[in-house]
């Protein structure tokens, strides 16, 4: 049998997006998932297509919560061996300041079961230079007291929570550091790879004798920090997000510098608040239509957050504001 009208091989043809995707920032869901499909069209050519299922490419993207240099399975472990004051520390590059609540770890156990042995979570602005005495580390917040969660499955990652969501500059750092002589096991992705050849992560190093060195070890560490959406506040704001399912809103423009629009679903008796991160209270008004500007006062650059509270059931939703 005779089979006519393939797409020949390299042919130039346009691409027209029939339904364009657009992202809304006011979901609260912390994973998208978008499905992308590419197909080519039989009327662009002079012969009849007669093989249909070979004519598409579907691509899915995914949007998460964290940075990752993993991708989710762990053939290997990573730990210090037998030291004391030891610690790991793993860089992460912004191209904004932006919040950080929390780090996903992927605990895995190797020759003892250390699950009641404590360490520190722990994040660094800057860490000294390798090779030199670690006399010029800035830590930015220390959670004491952790212990592993093994959970030995591909993705079963533990979710450890800050006390509160702090700012990360352009460059910051997670890791841990332990007091004891055990092994604590962090997953290690060895499928990480330049090219054809498996690689040293340049963003990963390790502390021991109080001097930085760069990891020798190829590989990508198991840890992820958690940045974007605002999932923890500071004591002073309730921390009850959402409790009526049919309220929410959105907020634009997202970075300002000036003034702020509140676009919301419901309107009656709902009060906008404006927080810092350390839960100081900078501003508060009621919303008298569905849609209101809101002018700012003269802040610092960074980041902030809008409340919005329904005075009528005590729903509150809270997002992230970015002042620039």
């Amino acid at each position: 049998n005779e089979v006519r009208g393939n797409v020949p091989f390299q042919v130039n043809s346009p691409l027209v997006s029939k339904n364009p995707t657009v992202l809304n920032t006011s979901s609260t869901k912390l994973v998208k998932q978008f499905n992308n499909k590419v197909a080519v069209s039989a009327n662009n050519f002079s012969n009849n297509d007669n093989i249909p299922t070979n004519d598409s490419i579907t691509v899915t993207t995914r949007f998460s919560n964290y940075f990752a240099y993993d991708d989710g399975s762990a053939e290997g472990g990573y730990s210090i061996y037998l030291k004391t004051n030891a610690s790991v520390a793993l860089a992460y590059d912004l191209e904004k300041p932006d919040t950080i609540y929390g780090v996903e770890v992927f605990f895995n156990q190797s020759q003892q079961d250390v699950s009641t042995r404590n360490f520190d979570l722990m994040v660094w602005s800057g860490i000294t230079s390798v090779n030199q005495q670690a006399d010029n580390d800035r830590v930015q917040y220390r959670k004491n007291g952790v212990k592993p969660i093994y959970n030995n499955s591909i993705n079963g990652f533990a979710t450890i929570l800050f006390d509160s969501a702090i700012v990360v500059g352009n460059r910051f750092f997670i890791g841990w550091e332990q007091l004891g002589q055990f092994i604590l096991n962090i997953g290690l992705d060895e499928n990480y790879y330049e090219g054809n050849k498996l690689k040293t992560n340049p963003n990963m190093f390790y502390k021991t004798d109080g001097t930085w060195k760069a990891t020798e070890i190829p590989g990508a560490l198991m840890l992820r920090p958690l940045l974007g959406q605002v999932r923890d506040f500071p004591a002073s704001i309730n921390k009850t997000l959402v409790s009526r399912a049919d309220f929410n809103f959105n907020l634009y423009p997202n970075p300002t510098s000036s003034a702020f629009t509140i676009e919301s679903n419901y309107s009656k008796n709902l009060t906008v608040y404006l927080f810092d991160l350390f839960g100081k209270e900078i501003m508060n008004e009621k919303m008298q239509n569905n849609v209101q500007q809101f002018h700012l006062p003269s802040l610092s650059k960074g980041i902030y957050i809008i409340q919005v509270i329904d005075a009528n059931t005590g729903s509150k939703l809270s997002k992230k504001l970015i002042i620039e």
